[in-house]
């Protein structure tokens, strides 16, 4: 299948480099026949960062359409650790025009090509999306959705293949919006919260190789569910890498293929060297018994290590 894919980002001028980085990983590894139209929700992109990721077409031609947010539009919805920007995926469907797009967060790195994820069949849906297996197994959902909770899965956004035809029918965005400024709900992951809660049995969930995050090498977070006889396969053959690959000392597995692509990139001044191995083990081995003195002596710890191994339990 040739048709374009339609790729939505949201940034600022702080992660600008990183959406850059993800669109470099979304060509590198494109196939022959992959032809990509850019829609980048923007606060403040400076025109040498728009200028750097626009000099990407050197690697393959794509379009790109900078879109400029006003962040006012923001001030009523709740503020947490994460940037106003993250809301910016509501209003997709005002200034996407077309009927099917993939929203990608910046801290993705892509090692295939996208067209078998942009083409799953989400005709019935409103949306295709990974389920957040950290976010269930550690009980927020059912903080989130309280006595509606019986077969209701928690999908992490940051990879979300939108029927933005269907949101238009239902009205899907001003119901968001709604949902956001509804201040009798506590949200900890902002607009994440808020499309589980308005989309609550209409998200598609997707093979989770496409949105592979770092707890996903926590393998006991899985011990419950169907897929933890597949998680060995899946952590080693990811189709997307969801992580912060570009901080200096990661342990996580994708940072050396990610450090790889940041040299040979118009980003290459950002790279960060890691310090010697041994160095970082050591230091992170500390830096978790200082978080956690007695550990020795909970159960949990045991059990830990016996699903993470050693190194999987003093990085988490």
């Amino acid at each position: 299948m040739s048709s374009t894919i339609n790729i939505c980002l949201a940034s600022d001028e702080g992660y600008a480099k990183y959406l850059g980085l993800t669109i470099l990983s979304i060509l590198k590894n494109s196939g022959p026949e992959d032809s990509f139209k850019f829609y980048i929700l923007a606060d403040r992109i400076s025109k040498q960062s728009k200028d750097k990721v626009e000099s990407l077409k050197s690697v393959k031609d794509f379009s790109i359409e900078w879109i400029s947010l006003d962040m006012k539009v923001f001030e009523n919805y709740q503020k947490n650790a994460l940037p106003y920007i993250t809301y910016a995926r509501i209003f997709i469907p005002q200034f996407v025009k077309v009927d099917k797009v993939l929203y990608l967060d910046c801290d993705i790195y892509v090692r295939t090509s996208l067209a078998p994820l942009f083409h799953e069949d989400i005709e019935s849906y409103c949306a295709g999306a990974v389920v957040d297996y950290c976010v269930q197994s550690r009980g927020w959902n059912k903080k989130l959705f309280q006595s509606d909770l019986k077969d209701i899965r928690y999908f992490n956004a940051g990879v979300l293949l939108i029927n933005l035809k269907r949101w238009r029918e239902e009205n899907i965005p001003q119901k968001l919006v709604n949902q956001c400024e509804d201040s009798s709900v506590s949200y900890r992951y902002a607009d994440q919260d808020v499309i589980n809660l308005v989309l609550k049995g209409k998200i598609k969930s997707l093979n989770p190789r496409w949105n592979v995050m770092n707890y996903f090498y926590s393998t006991d977070l899985f011990l419950k569910e169907k897929i933890f006889s597949q998680l060995a396969d899946i952590i080693s053959n990811p189709f997307i890498r969801h992580f912060k690959g570009w901080k200096k000392n990661n342990l996580f597995p994708g940072r050396d293929e990610y450090l790889k692509l940041m040299k040979d990139s118009p980003w290459s001044e950002y790279v960060e060297e890691d310090d010697p191995r041994w160095q970082v083990y050591v230091k992170t081995f500390f830096s978790y018994m200082w978080r956690h003195p007695l550990c020795f002596l909970l159960p949990r710890f045991y059990k830990r290590w016996y699903y993470r191994g050693f190194l999987g339990l003093i990085r988490s």
